[in-house]
């Protein structure tokens, strides 16, 4: 076993050096050394396991595995797992997630998205654990739709389970997978979800919970974008259009460009008497009218529209929230720095929402939270 460990430590500086100085250094490796990664990347000694892993990718970030070896030799090593000691699952599943940037979406959906989603109901916790700590990953790298149909409630029964590190695990891959489902599921699952996790009896859960909010928050953004940017579109084609029909009713005479009767005016009036308290007077009667047109046409249930309410009341009570949870973190510190996106998801006809949020960030005791704001001054005045 000792002879093993130490031939397969050595493993990687050998495929480094046969890649680089060897000529058919790969074919080498496939002859050599790729069959005993294979054999051993499931042995019962754990130093083996990770020596053999270590090359295995490796071997991937040089480039040096076919597709084919990786559907016929690889993943069958690695997804048959009903019969494997506990630690081989979690290290199985650690690197099925580590491998996902090197193989295809296809292979990734066929056989590592089923194994993790059913391993995610084992009966050790740790396995639970890991699972809901890889759909994360494995949400960048799927179709939206089959992250809708296997992660997405997948990490809903992982946000009820017993164990407070599931839970936990859950609350810090809630937003990645936010990203990438469809607002249906964002909505009516992994919102309840996230709310669940926000009120959890673990100080621990609810402390991840509250670093992802504003986060979360920010994916409700997106269709209100995708709104704006096709009736932008909309708007653009039609001042085209307009431009055009412009461009071809105008036509100058080239002796009259410049004539300087064109722009002769008459002088302006210089002495002019101002009625100020007619223009005060005025002014205050056209505000109110103003302010009464807009009280009339503003909606009072459009927040709703934009997402949960209960999202937006957990975010404006963040810095009461995170006094209470008792956990010394940064949440006040991630609540300012995911400001700026917040106010752009609610839009700013809801910005009375968040002002007092704003004016609590710009009064904290914490330099970083006041700082953190003061750079998200300009985004603010855009938005």
């Amino acid at each position: 076993t000792q002879v093993q460990i130490d031939t397969l430590e050595k493993f990687v500086s050998i495929i480094e050096y046969l890649i680089g100085n060897v000529e058919n250094g790969d074919v080498l490796i496939k002859e050599y050394l790729f069959q005993s990664i294979i054999q051993t990347i499931g042995h019962s000694n754990n130093r083996i396991r990770k020596a053999s892993q270590s090359a295995l990718i490796r071997l991937f970030e040089m480039d040096q595995i076919k597709s084919d070896e990786i559907e016929r030799d690889i993943i069958p090593s690695l997804c048959q797992l009903d019969r494997a000691c506990d630690d081989f699952k979690n290290e199985s599943i650690l690197l099925m997630t580590r491998l996902t940037q090197y193989i295809s979406s296809e292979l990734v959906l066929k056989y590592f998205v089923p194994t993790i989603v059913q391993q995610s109901s084992s009966i050790a916790f740790q396995t639970r654990k890991t699972c809901a700590t890889s759909i994360g990953d494995l949400a960048t790298v799927i179709p939206s739709s089959a992250v809708d149909q296997y992660l997405v409630p997948c990490i809903s029964n992982l946000c009820s389970d017993p164990f407070w590190g599931v839970r936990k695990s859950c609350a810090e891959v809630i937003h990645p997978v936010a990203q990438v489902c469809s607002k249906e599921s964002r909505w009516n699952i992994l919102s309840p979800c996230l709310i669940q996790l926000l009120q959890d009896q673990s100080r621990w859960v609810k402390t991840a919970a509250l670093r992802v909010l504003g986060y979360f928050i920010s994916t409700f953004a997106q269709t209100n974008e995708d709104k704006q940017i096709n009736s932008t579109k909309i708007n653009n084609e039609q001042i085209n259009d307009l431009s055009v029909q412009v461009e071809q009713s105008i036509q100058i005479n080239e002796s009259d460009k410049f004539n300087d009767f064109n722009y002769w005016r008459e002088p302006l009036l210089t002495n002019i008497d101002f009625n100020q308290d007619l223009i005060e007077n005025f002014t205050s009667t056209t505000r109110k009218q103003s302010l009464l047109e807009i009280s009339k046409t503003y909606d009072p249930d459009s927040i709703n529209n934009i997402l949960p309410i209960e999202l937006l009341d957990f975010y404006t009570s963040i810095i009461e929230q995170s006094h209470s949870s008792g956990v010394e973190t940064d949440i006040v510190h991630q609540g300012a720095h995911t400001f700026p996106a917040v106010a752009l998801t609610l839009t700013n006809k809801n910005w009375h929402l968040i002002r007092d949020l704003h004016k609590k960030f710009a009064e904290d005791l914490q330099w970083k939270v006041r700082r953190t704001l003061a750079y998200s001054l300009h985004a603010l005045s855009e938005i």
